[in-house]
């Protein structure tokens, strides 16, 4: 603070500092202060003004919220269903770890994409309903293939549902790779075709 003032009062910039105080009692505070040196007709400092103010309370929810994002994007990164995050236009905003490894797209490679981009059955008109019902509050599931990065394709099923931040519409996407889920449904099928043509 020291060095700050002495600077703003050898002509420097008006010093903008942020430090801790520690009180009699050990309780430890965050100070915000920001000062400016008002100068004479010769140039010499006539006086030195400024502000303190007291930002504990606000830097402490800042490292809340930076903690809580942080236990979020580990939640949403080890989640075993692939998360893509859309803009009301569908393109991707962000996905998860898993996301990547299903369609082998790295993240920054995904964000901006749009889901036309790697998703096989998906055309204009399917687009349209699907939005529709999205918009109108629906959570929708559905199925569909998507082709990874190499080309081929794989089963997936979508759970996709809108919701507010502040005034923007965002909408999510959980997607499972259901191949296995239709491979035994297939095997399930064809058992009980030979078991009917066996009776």
């Amino acid at each position: 603070i020291a060095e700050a003032a002495a600077v703003a009062l050898r002509g420097g910039p008006p010093y903008d500092v942020e430090y801790r105080v520690v009180r009699p009692s050990g309780d430890v505070r965050i100070i915000y202060s920001r000062g400016e040196v008002a100068w004479d007709e010769s140039g010499r400092p006539r006086r030195m003004f400024g502000m303190i103010q007291d930002i504990t309370e606000l830097r402490r929810a800042e490292d809340e919220l930076r903690a809580s994002e942080a236990r979020f994007r580990t939640f949403v990164d080890h989640a075993t269903d692939a998360f893509f995050l859309h803009d009301d236009q569908l393109t991707v905003l962000d996905v998860n770890r898993q996301a990547c490894d299903s369609l082998g797209y790295s993240r920054e490679e995904l964000i901006g994409r749009h889901p036309r981009d790697f998703d096989v059955n998906l055309d204009e008109a399917a687009i349209e309903r699907l939005a529709q019902r999205v918009g109108a509050g629906e959570t929708v599931t559905f199925e569909t293939r998507h082709r990874r990065k190499d080309g081929t394709v794989f089963e997936v099923e979508i759970r996709s549902h809108q919701f507010k931040q502040g005034k923007q519409s965002l909408r999510y996407a959980l997607v499972r790779d259901i191949t296995e889920r239709k491979r035994a449904e297939q095997r399930l099928v064809a058992q009980h075709s030979i078991t009917r043509i066996l009776a």
